[in-house]
């Protein structure tokens, strides 16, 4: 792929033309020039020129084709436009491949064509500033390009620049043997009909970086010329100078959903079908050298996970021992409800997903949005597997209290599977346990059984007195 300095350094620097002679008159190009080559005497081989005026003219910063581009066949244009974009790679990106494929009918389906649509109007009659913000991998750059390549098919020119190159390009034209010179490069993006900015926020943030950014910005926001920038932090987080002009009146802000399989399961979070291998079918209720009594329970235990799972209602507490077969109903339940289209489950294994907290609300992080927290928050499902497992630090414990709380007061559905005994519940929070021993929401189902890896059969308290099967409590 060419370098950005070298596209922009093979055209002359885009000619100003004052406002009463025609754009091909005086030094028209020879016939054999006539396709917007590079040795038009009028543009350059840019294919279009600027007219001389004034900052309050409404056609200044706007591009006026070139004679030389008149006599162009479509086909020459088109390749042209996509020579001098600096799209590369990114050219094989259109709309029609961005399109959601299976089903259109979840939330996510929903919500990506709904910004698709945003999109394509914007693409057909670029007005303002579009403004694509959301985490890393959901598509910001493969769409801004699909928005240049739609430009280009209907024959105007586009410019799709990184940030952090367009930078470092900038740099080098301080160099000596550099094609470009600084001025010329930095006018040639400023001033372009239609940019794309990718990744602002990614660039080291230094003084210069950010002047330099803020000069580009503020010029293309006074003469209200066409730009997309593309995101690789947060909008809030932007410098406070640059963030004025993105979020400003002309703008219109797309904010992208993350990709949840891919960030969930990076946060120790997993959807329904990862833990397919653990069904009900597989659920063994004799246990390992288990007493009659302990059997039991392990049955009861399944009967009320089974309930559950049909017509998801409350919270469902699974205390046992280490290896008792918590996880594997909890599981269970996840997998059941996501193959019977009864809810969509997140699988949360809590130590893990405490840690991903912990280094995504770091001090030294940028980031003030955490997409796995939100979607633990609203989850039509949440299982919290191996609760009390993790550091009982008081950050830890208020995390997991917004988290609950949330739930609790939403009366969203909850599983929640613990290996702490009477004795241990004073590990969590007072706040914490009560909501979770709440007999107006909560079901507590135990689990007296050996561990099924190890067949140790320690005797194990109960955190709470066993309530009604979740059944017979549902039917009161």
């Amino acid at each position: 792929m060419e370098r950005l300095s070298e596209i922009l350094s093979r055209q002359d620097p885009p000619r100003t033309i004052p406002r009463g002679r025609p754009p091909g008159d005086g030094g028209r190009p020879d016939r054999g020039d006539s396709h917007g080559g590079r040795n038009c005497p009028i543009c350059g081989g840019r294919g279009f020129v600027y007219l001389e005026a004034g900052v309050d003219d409404p056609s200044y910063g706007r591009a006026t084709e070139c004679a030389c581009a008149a006599n162009e066949t479509e086909e020459e244009r088109t390749s042209r436009l996509r020579r001098n974009s600096n799209l590369g790679p990114l050219l094989k990106h259109c709309f029609a491949t961005l399109h959601s494929g299976g089903r259109r009918d979840t939330p996510e389906s929903i919500y990506w064509e709904a910004i698709l649509g945003q999109a394509w109007v914007y693409a057909e009659g670029p007005s303002g500033w579009l403004v694509l913000d959301g985490p890393s991998g959901t598509g910001k750059t493969r769409l801004a390009a699909a928005i240049a390549n739609r430009r280009i098919d209907l024959g105007y020119p586009a410019l799709f620049v990184s940030v952090p190159d367009l930078l470092d390009h900038l740099r080098s034209t301080f160099a000596p043997s550099a094609s470009i010179s600084y001025d010329e490069l930095f006018e040639q993006v400023r001033d372009s009909e239609f940019l794309v900015l990718d990744d602002l926020g990614e660039q080291a943030a230094t003084p210069w970086a950010n002047e330099k950014l803020f000069q580009l910005l503020n010029h293309r926001f006074h003469a209200e010329l066409a730009t997309i920038i593309t995101l690789s932090r947060p909008l809030e987080t932007v410098d406070e100078r640059l963030q004025s002009r993105l979020s400003g009146p002309s703008s219109k802000v797309l904010r992208f959903r993350a990709n949840r399989d891919a960030a969930l399961e990076a946060a120790g979070v997993f959807s329904g079908g990862t833990l397919q291998k653990m069904t009900f079918d597989r659920f063994d209720t004799t246990g390992l050298d288990a007493r009659p009594d302990q059997q039991e329970t392990l049955r009861s235990a399944l009967e009320q996970t089974q309930a559950f799972a049909q017509a998801p209602s409350g919270w469902l507490v699974l205390a046992g021992r280490i290896g008792s077969g918590k996880t594997h109903l909890a599981a269970s339940i996840g997998y059941y409800v996501q193959v019977h289209g009864v809810a969509s489950p997140l699988f949360i294994v809590v130590p893990d997903f405490l840690d991903h907290l912990r280094a995504t609300f770091a001090p030294s992080n940028p980031t003030t949005y955490d997409a796995a927290f939100e979607a633990a928050r609203s989850a039509t499902l949440l299982i919290l597997d191996d609760l009390g497992a993790h550091s009982a630090t008081a950050w830890a414990e208020e995390k997991l209290f917004q988290l609950l709380n949330h739930r609790y007061n939403a009366e969203l559905p909850t599983v929640i599977t613990t290996s702490l005994d009477r004795d241990q519940l004073s590990l969590l929070s007072p706040a914490i346990a009560s909501r979770m021993g709440d007999p107006r929401i909560s079901t507590v189902c135990i689990l007296h059984a050996p561990d099924y890896r190890t067949g140790a059969n320690d005797d194990y308290e109960s955190p709470a007195h066993t309530k009604p099967s979740y059944k017979s409590r549902g039917q009161r």
